[in-house]
């Protein structure tokens, strides 16, 4: 929460599903600032970044260092964020002419990225992936 001259504003940046039911049952009537995810039927002000475009600048620096088939760890459709860095990514991957894309769910958390990086393990280790593009930087620090 943050205190304006007005009094209390909710600052809203938890990178989780919510619905827009949800946000205002545990508010009540605070006003409500939505930061880097928007919520589908949500009245509140929203401030976000633009995950395409980061997408598509980690897609092309990916092919600038050589990279030529990539793991991709997404997360749930519920995020935006999620889904806008990650189709931002693949039109600048295919735009680039890079390789195939395997991409897999590592649900915006440490543990998911953990798991998904250890199901595709083998290809990393034998050169079939070469590099790895995160949604987020939990999955990416555990992915590491």
């Amino acid at each position: 929460m943050s205190r304006s001259r007005g009094g209390v504003v909710v600052l809203y940046a938890a990178g989780s599903p919510v619905t827009d039911s949800e946000i205002t049952q545990a508010i009540g009537g605070l006003p409500l600032v939505l930061v880097d995810e928007e919520v589908p039927g949500c009245p509140a002000a929203v401030i976000v970044s633009d995950n395409r475009d980061g997408g598509r600048m980690a897609a092309q620096h990916l092919q600038d260092l050589g990279h030529r088939d990539v793991l991709v760890l997404g997360a749930t459709s519920d995020l935006q964020t999620s889904v806008q860095r990650v189709e931002g990514f693949l039109a600048a991957w295919r735009m680039g002419g890079g390789g195939p894309v395997t991409i897999a769910d590592g649900g915006f958390t440490a543990d998911g990225g953990q798991i998904a990086t250890r199901v595709h393990l083998a290809g990393l280790l034998d050169g079939r992936l070469t590099a790895i593009f995160a949604v987020n930087d939990d999955m990416a620090l555990c992915a590491l």
